[in-house]
C-alpha cells in the first residue's frame, strides 16, 4: 500500500517528510526549499495556477535536479 499526504504549511511538510511510511507528499510550489531537494523522489510540486510568474524559476529548479 502507499501512502501519500497532500500538505499546504511548513510545519505539516517537515512532519510527513520524517514520516518514513509516507512515500509520496504533494507540496504547493511556495513551500518548496533547497533543503527539500534529498527528499525530491518523494516529492510531488503541485504548481500555481497561473504559472508565468515563475515558470523560470521552477524551470531552473527542476533542471538542476
Amino acid at each position: 500500500m502507499i501512502f501519500r499526504a497532500e500538505v499546504y504549511t511548513e510545519e505539516h511538510l517537515n512532519a510527513v517528510l520524517n514520516n518514513p511510511a509516507i512515500e509520496k507528499v504533494y507540496v504547493p510550489y511556495s513551500l518548496i526549499k533547497k533543503g527539500h531537494y534529498t527528499f525530491k523522489d518523494r516529492i510531488i510540486v503541485i504548481p500555481p495556477v497561473f504559472l508565468g510568474d515563475c515558470e523560470d524559476k521552477l524551470a531552473d529548479i527542476f533542471s538542476s535536479l
